[in-house]
Order: structure tokens, then C-alpha cells, then sequence
């Protein structure tokens, strides 16, 4: 469920990850560039400099002459990592490999389990004294950057960063790079994931469209007939009238549920949780702002009309995670408003019961007639690497992250048995280091790569861990082997990453404009005005109150909170050139 999609993300990545290890053989080292050139005397580089087609200028991954002594911290990851053999923090299989391969010899000031790591870092800008390079939070980020504590690294990545390194940070990955520069310098490299990893969609039981002799749905009016016939027509054949349309956690009120799932909203053009461009400059809230309020309206309208009509369970309101699932796992809904990651969780556990289950996903259908866009991130930033002001060697940032890349993300170099996560106990002995960062569009890439293979025949060019997806979805396919369900509804022409790539490919992707942290006012007011929220739309969908409702609660929202908060962030906004993420995606 959407409702799910941070705890979610970060689970499906780190599976990711581990399942790729089995088939990884030992991969090249990364060597030299031979086409790199000499530096341009007194050359002045900006951040539109930084081209992923452009052959590095010096060496990415050049052994200094003379050891580079370089501090760092690190913060968290508890238990997820461990040392074996005599090894420590200190001393260990990454320190060794960026002594011998770069002469880089990193050490910590400091080590801190994560739930310790924000005292402890507030407690180290007070005493002044910074590491030479660190992973950093997006709020500490800005706060080294508000004090003049970071230094300009526009001129080391022209000149040092990899090719692989800049491909994510230019192109359809910019937002990256856009996120640490300021006025055309680049003060830090991004960690996270892009907005090709990250899509909502509708998905649909499609054994239960066979049953009814139904095609997939490819608009809103074909999906209301396919779920009024889900309702009526029993469609799981069992003889009782006993499933229902949908379902929603309507009794898990979060600060990031809104009454029906967020792709719900998108088919009416509403996008909750994030802010987007108003036309005349400034910002307005997605689900609830001046232009956007009458499409939120409308779809709480229509829940109500499918409240009414049996479509969703009389209790809805009451439900909380594990009801939701346990109505998916049974076999009681047939359309599951969700996103990118329901073939890994939890709609698995409805083949648990039924080996002839299956949901097939597609994209978002608008109530015009139209595919409607779903709203995400373009960049969701999880860290970013820096480096102090005035260290001498800005250039080891990103030799060290370059080298990184190489060990772990690049296919034609990674190897992730050995740097990655431990194949046999799940070691996870990356986070270790204490600059990551990883491939943001991991999912999307293998994607392309697996669905290639897929019409060819040819799988002579996959990196291993695509090809241990690639299998799975052949173990389905061939077998109907429900351990590679969701690898063959994720990677081949009928998942969700084919929703993704129409979606890109058709832009049918609303941005979050606002990229800051909440501003101190959000926080301490948002918890009311979502109280407020949370009660009129339950009300509203079980026929306790009418519309009218909706319109009492805006005119709530504008004075108790809206009207304050556009002022701020369109403040934030003009502050930052009005530079809309949207319109940079439609015109790339």
C-alpha cells in the first residue's frame, strides 16, 4: 500500500540486493581511464558541466602517490552489519581495499549507533570540529550549507567523478544534482532513490477477470465495470456473495493517509502529500489547495457512492494493516489501489492460499477518460555525501565514491558477494562504509535489461543479479512457481516496472515541487488540521454527513493552516528561481 511505501522501499531494495548475490561472479577491477586529459589551467567549472558523456579529466580511480589520511564519522545501521575474523570499524575488508586501490586511509571521529547519531552530530557542529567527509542527512545538509561548512565540489566531479557515477546525477537523474546546487556550484552527490523506482498504479486480480470472461481495464469507466462486477457476479465462483471491490486501512490514520489510498485520489487528479506548482508562481497543496480542492471533493464524493453501492466493506473505517492484508491474502478484493512494490508485498500472500491467484498492474486511469498521473518524488534523498569546507582533497570525496559505485552498483565491476551482503548469513557489511550511495533507478534498469532478454532469448549480456530475477520470472512462467510471482509481475512486459516505463515515457508523473523539510509552523499545526481531515472524510464516505462537510472543513483548513504555509513556501520557492521539477520532466 502506499501507506507502506518508506518501510517498503527500503525492505524490497535491501531483498534486492541479497537475491542477486547467489549467481555473482568475480568482476573486473576498476582500472584506469585511459582517455582521461590534463586539467585546463585555471579552468572554472558550474554544475552544467557535469556530463555523464564526458571523458573524465583526470583518473576516477587514480592511486595517490602519497597516502591520503581522510576522517569521516559514522551513524547507525545497528546490527544490520558485523565484523568477523578480527576485523573492526577500524579495520576491515573497505578500509583495506581503499588503502590498496586509491592510497586513501579513512578513519572516524567518531562512532555512534544510529538512535544516538542526531544528538550526537548537533553536539559536533557545536564543538566546530568536522570530518573531512561525511554522509549527512537532507536537514543537516542544509544546516552545514546555511553556515558556510561545505565545500565546493563542482571542479572534482568534472574532472574526477566516473562515468557511472555522473549518469546518476545528469539526464532523468538531474534532480539529484539539482538538490545540492546552489546558484550553479555543486556542494554535495546525493544519495537515493529516483523517481524511475517509484510509481503508484491500480492493481487487478486478473484470475478473477478470467473467471468473468473480462478484459484488463484501460480506463476509469472499464474499471468501475470490473469492479461492479467483481462485487455482483462472484467472481471467486464459490457460490456466496462475500467480496467486495476494494479495501483501505481507513482505521490506520497516519500523518500520510488521507482517507482512501493516494492513487485513488490521482484518478481525479489529486495528488495528497505533496505540493506542485499553482500557474501563477508560487506553490499550492496537491490534494487540497485552491485549484486542486474541487478534485479531492470529487473523489470523496465517489467513495462515498461506493461505500453506498457495497463495494467496499461496511466496516472499512475500522481497518488497520493487518486486516487489510488478511482481505488480500483471502481472496476477498479484487483491486488494490497501490504501487510499485504490491508484487513483493503483500499481494504474495494471496498466492499463499490460492495457487491460481494472480493481479496484473496498470497504470492510473482518470476519470477524464485519460491515464491519470501518479504522484512521487523526482529524487527521494535518503543521504548526502560532503565534504568539509576547506579540505584539501575534495577530489578523495569522489575518488571514494566512484570506487563505491564500482564495487557495488556498476554491473561490469560490482561484486556484491564480496562488498555487498554476505550470501550465506546476510551480513550486510556495505553499511560498514560511511559514504553510500547507491544506483537510484536499480529496479527500472533491470527492467529494460531482463525485458530485453525476455523478447530475444538472449541472456549472455544480463548482469548476474538481473539474471537471477530473470529466472525467477521464468520459474512462474514455465512452472507456475510462486516464488517467482513477483520477479515475472516486476521485471517482464506485464509488471509493474512496464507501468513505470509508460508512465516516464508518457509523463505521466506529478513532481513534489517542495523538496525542503517541513517548515516549524507545518509541524506543530499539521496534526490538528489532519485530526480535522480525518473525521470529515470517514464521515462524508459512510453517509454520516453530507458534501457540505468537505466545505466546512476548507474553509478550516485555510485559516488554521493553508494560508500560513503557502506563505512560507512560496517564499521557499521564489528563493530558489521558481525552478519548477515538473516542468524540467516535461521538457527532458
Amino acid at each position: 500500500m502506499r501507506t507502506k511505501r518508506p518501510l517498503l522501499f527500503l525492505t524490497i531494495l535491501s531483498l534486492a540486493i541479497s537475491l542477486v548475490l547467489a549467481g555473482c561472479g568475480a568482476p573486473a577491477d576498476p582500472t584506469p581511464t585511459s582517455s582521461a586529459t590534463p586539467t585546463p589551467g585555471g579552468a572554472t567549472y558550474t554544475a552544467a558541466d557535469i556530463k555523464a558523456d564526458a571523458a573524465p579529466l583526470q583518473d576516477p580511480f587514480g592511486k595517490y602517490a602519497e597516502t591520503v589520511e581522510v576522517t569521516s564519522i559514522h551513524m547507525g545501521d545497528d546490527g544490520q552489519f558485523w565484523f568477523k575474523d578480527g576485523d573492526s570499524i577500524s579495520d576491515n575488508l573497505y578500509t583495506r581495499t581503499y588503502k590498496e586501490r586509491l592510497n586513501i586511509a579513512y578513519s572516524f571521529l567518531w562512532t555512534v549507533p544510529g538512535a544516538q547519531a542526531e544528538d550526537k552530530f548537533s553536539t559536533m557542529l557545536v564543538s566546530g570540529e568536522l570530518p573531512d567527509v561525511m554522509s549527512v542527512s537532507r536537514t543537516n545538509f542544509e544546516r552545514l550549507l546555511s553556515a558556510g561548512l561545505v565545500e565546493d565540489i563542482t571542479q572534482a566531479i568534472v574532472e574526477y567523478g566516473s562515468p557511472f557515477l555522473k549518469k546518476f546525477q545528469t539526464g532523468g537523474y538531474a534532480p539529484f544534482l539539482m538538490s545540492t546546487t546552489r546558484d550553479d556550484k555543486v556542494f554535495g552527490l546525493a544519495n537515493g532513490f529516483a523517481y524511475q523506482d517509484s510509481s503508484d498504479m491500480v492493481w487487478v486480480k486478473k484470475d478473477w477477470l478470467d473467471n468473468l470472461s473480462l478484459s484488463v481495464p484501460t480506463n476509469f469507466a472499464e474499471l468501475e465495470a470490473v469492479m461492479k462486477a467483481f462485487v455482483e457476479n462472484d467472481p471467486d465462483k464459490n457460490s456466496a456473495n462475500d467480496t467486495y471491490a476494494f479495501a483501505y486501512t481507513g482505521g490506520a490514520q497516519q500523518s500520510y493517509t488521507w482517507g482512501m489510498p493516494n492513487t485513488f485520489f490521482n484518478m481525479f487528479g489529486a495528488y495528497p502529500g505533496i505540493w506542485i506548482a499553482d500557474g501563477e508562481g508560487g506553490l499550492e497543496e496537491g490534494l487540497l489547495g485552491a485549484n486542486q480542492r474541487a478534485r479531492a471533493k470529487a473523489a470523496i464524493a465517489k467513495a462515498a457512492e461506493y461505500y453506498e453501492k457495497g463495494w467496499l466493506d461496511p466496516e472499512y473505517f475500522t481497518y488497520d494493516d493487518a486486516k487489510y492484508q488478511e482481505m488480500i491474502a483471502n481472496g476477498k478484493i479484487g483491486v488494490v489501489f497501490g504501487g510499485l512494490w504490491e508484487s513483493w508485498w503483500p499481494l504474495p500472500l494471496n498466492l499463499d492460499n490460492d495457487p491460481n491467484a494472480d493481479w496484473v498492474p496498470i497504470q492510473i486511469p482518470g476519470v477524464d477518460g485519460k491515464v491519470a498521473s501518479t504522484a512521487t518524488m523526482a529524487a527521494g534523498i535518503t543521504n548526502i555525501n560532503v565534504c568539509r569546507k576547506g579540505f584539501e582533497h575534495p577530489e578523495a570525496l569522489v575518488k571514494m565514491l566512484n570506487l563505491f559505485h564500482a564495487l557495488n552498483n556498476d554491473p561490469a565491476t560490482a561484486d556484491l558477494a564480496k562488498y555487498n551482503v554476505d550470501p550465506v548469513d546476510n551480513n550486510q557489511l556495505f553499511l560498514s562504509f560511511p559514504l553510500l550511495i547507491y544506483n537510484p533507478a536499480f529496479n527500472y534498469e533491470g527492467y529494460l535489461a531482463i525485458s530485453e532478454a525476455y523478447r530475444t532469448g538472449n541472456t549472455d549480456s544480463l548482469f548476474s543479479g538481473y539474471k537471477q530475477f530473470y529466472d525467477q520470472a521464468m520459474t512462474y512462467e514455465t512452472s507456475k512457481d510462486k516464488s517467482g510471482w513477483p520477479s515475472y509481475r516486476t521485471y517482464l512486459e506485464g509488471g509493474c516496472m512496464a507501468v513505470v516505463d509508460k508512465n516516464i515515457k508518457g509523463k505521466n508523473m506529478m513532481f513534489n515541487e517542495y523538496t525542503d523539510e517541513p517548515t516549524a509552523y507545518m509541524v506543530e499545526n499539521h496534526p490538528t488540521i489532519k485530526t480535522l481531515y480525518d473525521e470529515m472524510v470517514v464521515r462524508i464516505i459512510t453517509g454520516d454527513a453530507d458534501l457540505s462537510t468537505f466545505d466546512e472543513f476548507v474553509a478550516q483548513f485555510d485559516s488554521l493552516y493553508y494560508n500560513t504555509v503557502k506563505g512560507e513556501l512560496d517564499a521557499w520557492f521564489e528563493a530558489k528561481g521558481s525552478e519548477s521539477i515538473q516542468e524540467w520532466f516535461r521538457n527532458s
